[in-house]
């Protein structure tokens, strides 16, 4: 599938360069060729592993992007190479025929929480290993905007891999074996809804929305069907150079036979993990934009708490902080993170999920700089 992504896409760009006139046929056709380089660096302060190398720098991944328009529709596809994988961030045409009305079909964003996301680090927020920050799936979308208001409908098919293969942009629910048990759960026939008011004035701007989510879990070995939800209410405001981001979210995954009901597998970023199958999850995030002689800087912190709603006493809570700065001096973006976790994947060997009964009450810090350069 990847490398028929590939060469689909590099037919495409070759049969749009060839056969488009000079002169597009509209002011605002356009055809452009992108991506980016990043590496990173990432020092664990309680690993005698990063003690002994002073963490480690490596290649981070690269990114090839093309996005095309004529007429009233469109192309948009990001591919990503990692040094062990690759794998599809989006790829979706749409239709637009007007401004206020908008569709899309492919692999796009599911229109979920926060419109511009709920974190402001390259670390992203605990929705995100959930499942409910920046996913991408299979299916159409329409995007209807009227006096300052935004209502996004979607239906999905799928998710934009097999369940089996854990190589994703973002975090879905894992067939195979987690934890020594085994998962056969799959997403199906989802449903979003997002409305969002925006307003403007004379300091900044306000938006505040609601989310919806619901779909089915297929059981892949016996075709058994069991379901999933999630709502949302999220707010973001921008007061001069500040911006503050707030969300509530709670989600429930019911899968059918399941071996243990409070909880459930999902994969990510080439890892599989567990998480807490119910639990509600609270975001703050406050940062502030600051000019400079050489560009700008954007200082942040952001927090998350997941809470387990779950019977069994032992789930513990997952939490998240993130302090951090970014700068972009033309082409090179570096972002400049602390990252701070409780009970949290990625961050610890002992506690590699997120919400599970505690393996060490202990907190895990991070430091990790990512250097990006844009084409």
């Amino acid at each position: 599938m990847q490398l028929g992504f590939l060469v689909s896409a590099v037919c495409l760009c070759v049969a749009t360069i060839v056969f488009s006139p000079l002169q597009a046929r509209e002011s605002d056709d356009f055809m452009r060729i992108g991506g980016a380089l990043k590496f990173n660096y990432k020092y664990m302060v309680d690993s005698p592993d990063s003690k002994g190398t002073a963490g480690d720098f490596y290649y981070d991944v690269g990114s090839l992007s093309f996005d095309s328009k004529q007429g009233k529709f469109g192309l948009s596809a990001d591919y990503r190479f990692k040094t062990d994988h690759q794998y599809i961030k989006y790829a979706y045409g749409y239709y637009q025929p007007s401004d206020t009305l908008h569709f899309q079909l492919g692999l796009n964003t599911v229109p979920f929480g926060n419109q511009n996301l709920i974190s402001n680090s390259y670390w992203f927020g605990l929705p995100y290993y959930l499942g409910f920050e920046d996913d991408k799936d299979m299916g159409l979308k329409s995007i209807i905007k009227h006096d300052g208001a935004t209502t996004e409908f979607a239906y999905y098919v799928s998710s934009e891999y097999s369940p089996t293969n854990k190589n994703r942009y973002a975090a879905d629910l894992h067939v195979g074996a987690v934890g020594g048990k085994q998962y056969y759960n799959e997403e199906a026939n989802q449903l979003n809804l997002r409305h969002t008011e925006s307003f403007n004035h004379s300091r900044g701007s306000f938006a505040l929305g609601v989310s919806y989510q619901y779909g089915q879990i297929i059981h892949q070995k016996n075709k058994t069907k069991g379901d999933r939800s999630a709502w949302a209410v999220h707010l973001e405001s921008k007061v001069d150079d500040w911006t503050l981001q707030l969300q509530m979210m709670e989600y429930q995954f019911n899968a059918p036979d399941s071996q243990d009901k409070n909880r459930i597998a999902m994969s990510l970023a080439g890892s599989s993990y567990e998480v807490a199958s119910k639990a509600k999850v609270y975001n703050a995030n406050l940062a502030r934009k600051v000019k400079t002689s050489w560009g700008e800087l954007k200082l942040y912190n952001d927090f998350g708490l997941m809470t387990p709603n779950v019977n069994d006493p032992k789930f513990a809570n997952s939490v998240q902080n993130v302090t951090g700065v970014t700068t972009r001096v033309g082409p090179i973006e570096v972002m400049l993170d602390y990252i701070v976790g409780h009970n949290l994947v990625f961050l610890s060997k002992a506690n590699n999920h997120v919400g599970l009964p505690l393996e060490a009450n202990n907190w895990d810090k991070r430091v990790n700089c990512n250097m990006a350069y844009y084409f």
